[in-house]
């Protein structure tokens, strides 16, 4: 372990300790900046997903690498986390796969204009080996043959309604997340928690004629390269067939073009053929999978990355 930098795990809590720093943290993890003597980094560890994500990162000279990646093994090993990874700008990608990182997926324009990112993983223990390869493999090839055919126009049923989130709707929000999924990786089931994102996620929302919730999903945006990642739909069983994916998909692009929005994309579980045809028949481009990449639905799951562009001149 490299002196001065450790994370410990105690029952349901995180220790950090860096530079001799303690910090008591949930299992839903922490983002924290490292410095060695010739790189900074921002990480999110999360203990929930077993995974750290590289944030940010400055090498200062060549001998940076070795040091990050050297620090980012002792803190992966250490607390028996079985996947690094991040989105990095396809320009300093080498940088990563020369090191023993690989390329699982791109998303493009995901910086700007012709600016795209890579996703590049490194696996350690059994973490790279997909349990659903031959399922995804499936799943990919019947969604990308029936993606035409498949292209329509969805309409609310009737009596339906789309809004987007406010803070009176976070309880029922929880409420559906909860009874959709039975476990995620964030704590979507906390009011407080959602409450905490407003300023940066658009929550969609569908309410019937009765006023009930039955399906929700967002958009996580960053307003710093003008991305916003497609995600956590979630539609109550009894609703589900009805097409309430798509027409949730339809209703929260068309709220990201006046916020300078321009890459859209999403992490779709591999196995999900309804999800990822939901965005193969809406014009997004699949550019690789996340081999267990979260921790959904009670064990770790392989992700597909789907992505579109809004330039006008579009990539994918």
């Amino acid at each position: 372990m490299q002196e001065g930098i450790m994370m410990k795990q105690t029952n349901d809590v995180q220790i950090y300790t860096e530079n001799n720093e303690q910090l008591n943290v949930s299992r839903w993890g922490i983002t924290r900046e490292i410095e060695g003597d010739f790189f900074r980094a921002n990480l999110d560890f999360s203990p929930y997903n077993e995974r750290i994500s590289i944030l940010d990162f400055n090498i200062i000279n060549p001998d940076g690498m070795n040091e990050f990646i050297g620090i980012i093994d002792d803190l992966a090993n250490y607390n028996e986390f079985g996947k690094v990874w991040g989105k990095i700008d396809e320009n300093n990608s080498s940088l990563f796969l020369d090191n023993g990182f690989s390329a699982e997926a791109v998303i493009y324009d995901y910086f700007g204009f012709k600016k795209n990112a890579v996703i590049c993983s490194r696996f350690y223990g059994d973490r790279g080996k997909s349990k659903t390869h031959s399922e995804n493999l499936s799943v990919l090839e019947t969604v990308l043959a029936k993606a035409e055919e498949a292209k329509n126009n969805n309409n609310m049923p009737d009596g339906y309604s789309f809004k987007t989130a406010d803070t009176g709707d976070l309880n029922n929000l929880a409420s559906l997340f909860k009874e959709v999924f039975p476990t995620y990786p964030y704590p979507v089931c906390d009011p407080n928690y959602l409450e905490s994102t407003l300023d940066h996620i658009i929550y969609g929302l569908l309410y019937n004629a009765e006023d009930k919730l039955v399906a929700a999903a967002s958009a996580e945006i960053d307003y710093s390269v003008g991305s916003a990642e497609m995600t956590d739909f979630a539609t109550l069983s009894s609703e589900q067939g009805n097409g309430l994916a798509s027409i949730l998909l339809e209703n929260l692009e068309s709220t990201l073009p006046e916020k300078n929005i321009h890459c859209l994309y999403t992490i779709a579980r591999s196995t999900s053929f309804g999800m990822n045809m939901v965005f193969a028949k809406h014009g997004y481009r699949y550019t690789g999978t996340l081999v267990n990449n979260c921790n959904i639905s009670g064990g770790f799951e392989d992700m597909n990355v789907w992505c579109k562009s809004t330039y006008p001149q579009k990539i994918c």
